[in-house]
């Protein structure tokens, strides 16, 4: 006699293929924001970087409107720092947007393992 499945096992079932699906576009998404990720930290310490050794050779930056000039080397990494603030903020915004994307990942795959469970215990009923 062959096997009929439930309602109920069609149901998950398909929950199951759209859970799959979803994080089958979810993985496609971590190799461009990863490298976004990458992307934005390497600017930010290319910009602290020079803005460092700017300061260092006396050249005035400006933060905001505040012109910073002959800054003592026991503040300067502060100051560069704050002057590079919209590459933190983007190098920040990227790192979290990443690790945003692997949790919601992980709450796939648990909710797509919850599903398999259930269609199992259905199958054995």
């Amino acid at each position: 006699m062959p096997f009929e499945k439930s309602p109920d096992m069609v149901k998950i079932a398909e929950k199951i293929k759209a859970k799959i699906a979803n994080l089958e576009g979810l993985v496609k998404q971590i190799k461009p924001v990863a490298l976004k990720t990458a992307q934005n930290s390497a600017e930010y310490e290319k910009q602290l970087a020079i803005t460092i050794l700017k300061l260092q050779n006396g050249i005035e930056m400006d933060i905001d409107d505040i012109t910073a000039k002959e800054v003592k080397q026991t503040t300067l990494e502060r100051v560069a720092r704050g002057i590079c603030s919209e590459q933190a903020l983007k190098r920040d915004t990227a790192q979290a947007m990443y690790k945003g994307l692997i949790t919601r990942i992980e709450a796939e795959k648990a909710i797509l393992n919850g599903y398999q469970s259930i269609f199992r215990h259905l199958e054995d009923v």
